[in-house]
């Protein structure tokens, strides 16, 4: 088996409101499953497994929502907030992580992931709820959003299969060294 990918795992330690704003060329969607919604667009239909978390209460709460920005009814970035399930165990059970996030090559370096991650600072941090960030530890252009937003790194982690899936994996700390204080107490 190949050796698997490090992500890095952030976390929002202060939450500031930010009013970014989008060209008037494109236009923001927020996504809810639904019961003809299953897998939002841009997602492939093996993401109808967050649909399914999510009716059937896996999913800590029922606050699974993707963002869509838009260009000429175009999907053309996507990020996605996922609460808790088994995959972050890091996370409490109220906490919520920003995950898969996606922007068409041809609209990278206009700011769309990070309008799209302060969209969801602005809307869904606080009250006792802390928002996550996970990704390739490779992933420059990634880490720089994540931190333009005030996250920060936390900790790394491998991503584990569980029955033959990734997506049934889960993301395991590297080692025990905890990087962050705001760490989740399940790694403490």
């Amino acid at each position: 088996m190949p050796t698997s990918a490090i992500y890095a795992i952030y976390n929002l330690r202060k939450a500031t409101r930010t009013d970014r704003t989008l060209s008037s060329n494109y236009e923001t969607v927020l996504w809810k499953p639904g019961p003809f919604s299953v897998v939002p667009p841009t997602l492939t239909s093996r993401f109808c497994v967050w649909w399914l978390f999510s009716c059937c209460g896996i999913m800590r709460s029922g606050l699974y929502r993707v963002l869509l920005i838009m260009e000429n009814n175009i999907v053309v970035h996507r990020s996605c907030l996922v609460p808790k399930y088994f995959r972050w165990p890091f996370m409490a059970s109220a906490d919520l992580q920003i995950s898969s996030t996606w922007t068409h090559p041809a609209h990278r370096g206009r700011g769309l992931a990070t309008y799209a991650l302060q969209y969801f600072v602005n809307g869904y941090s606080g009250s006792g709820r802390a928002l996550w960030y996970v990704t390739r530890a490779e992933n420059a252009s990634s880490i720089a959003v994540c931190r333009a937003c005030c996250f920060e790194l936390a900790t790394y982690a491998r991503r584990t299969h569980r029955w033959g899936s990734l997506l049934l994996g889960r993301f395991v700390p590297t080692s025990t060294e905890i990087l962050n204080e705001n760490l989740a107490p399940h790694y403490r």
